[in-house]
């Protein structure tokens, strides 16, 4: 019946969906092959490692692939392209009543929901909030345009980078990452062309969780540029002013001292806050918080042991990611 195939179709996990799940249990299995094997694979510990907890004697084909870390500010030069895109055709579509350019709209019938083939391409998994679901993909998408404009601001104006190194594949997937970021706040959700909804119309649609969600955000923010902050002064003068050095120091204040790699865990909150945001009912959404869960852990995890390996007085009271816990 229809309705059977309404169901099956919102059950059916869209690729993008399929895509960050496998991403993410890779990692998962990587990080128990870390663990439990004493001598990990040498190729594997090559490819999940950067910066400091890259180290050790490696062959030259191997160094052939790294690239310098301070790469890292690329990945946010493109995720601001990409989401002020997004969000500028998200945006226009929904105030001005226009439709998504062709290109978008066959990228979301391709990696989005089965769903999309519905009249007017609605992306029913949103139906439970569906007066609320236009301003919980806005909301969620400034919010992931404030992410990315701080970070790259952070990357230009706050860090300071070693010689430190990444793999050529962990800065192909970097540039590649907030890209499909972008495009899986719009994979499930209502259909967004062609409304042309007054902008108190659309902040009429707000619910507690938009407001939880915000303040969370702001909250997980302020202690993710902390840690950047603290992590930056390490390497400057008392004024905070000019680069005196750049080798690596024992970082101390605000969560640093309960965990390894507060950095980590504060990304990790920002995308619980947008999950809030978001109602929690955008179930890719939840796929990609897997996958950062996991990809943050596994380098936790490395950062802690490396911290530990340079620092024999290093806090033991320190965990990695997860205060008490990991």
């Amino acid at each position: 019946s229809a309705s059977l195939v309404t169901m099956a179709l919102l059950a059916a996990p869209c690729l993008l969906e399929i895509i960050w799940a496998v991403i993410g249990i890779g990692f998962v299995i990587a990080f128990a092959v870390h663990v439990c094997l004493r001598d990990p694979p040498v190729l594997l510990e090559d490819f999940i490692r950067y910066g400091k907890s890259k180290g050790g004697q490696r062959a030259a084909w191997m160094r052939a692939l790294d690239v310098p870390k301070r790469w890292f500010m690329h990945f946010y030069v493109v995720a601001v392209v990409s989401h002020v895109t997004l969000f500028s055709l998200t945006l226009r579509a929904l105030l001005l009543g226009s439709t998504f350019p062709g290109w978008l709209e066959s990228l979301l019938v391709a990696f989005g929901s089965p769903t999309n083939n519905f009249p007017h391409g609605e992306r029913t998994k949103f139906k439970m909030l569906k007066k609320s679901m236009e301003l919980s993909v806005v909301l969620a998408q400034a919010l992931m345009v404030l992410q990315v404009v701080r970070r790259l601001a952070e990357c230009l104006f706050l860090s300071v980078y070693s010689n430190a190194i990444m793999h050529a594949v962990q800065y192909g997937f970097g540039m590649l990452y907030y890209v499909m970021i972008a495009f899986t706040l719009l994979c499930e959700g209502p259909s967004i062309g062609g409304k042309e909804l007054s902008v108190w119309q659309l902040l009429a649609q707000w619910r507690w969780y938009h407001v939880a969600g915000s303040v969370m955000f702001a909250w997980a923010t302020l202690h993710h540029h902390r840690s950047h902050n603290i992590l930056a002064n390490l390497r400057k003068d008392k004024a905070g002013r000019r680069v005196v050095h750049t080798r690596y120091v024992v970082p101390h204040g605000d969560w640093f001292e309960l965990v390894s790699c507060p950095h980590y865990l504060a990304e990790i909150l920002v995308y619980v806050a947008i999950a809030v945001v978001l109602g929690g009912v955008h179930r890719t959404w939840w796929v990609v918080l897997f996958y950062l869960i996991v990809i943050q852990s596994l380098e936790g995890r490395l950062m802690h042991e490396s911290y530990r390996s340079r620092f024999p007085d290093y806090p033991q009271h320190r965990r990695a990611i997860l205060p008490y816990l990991l």
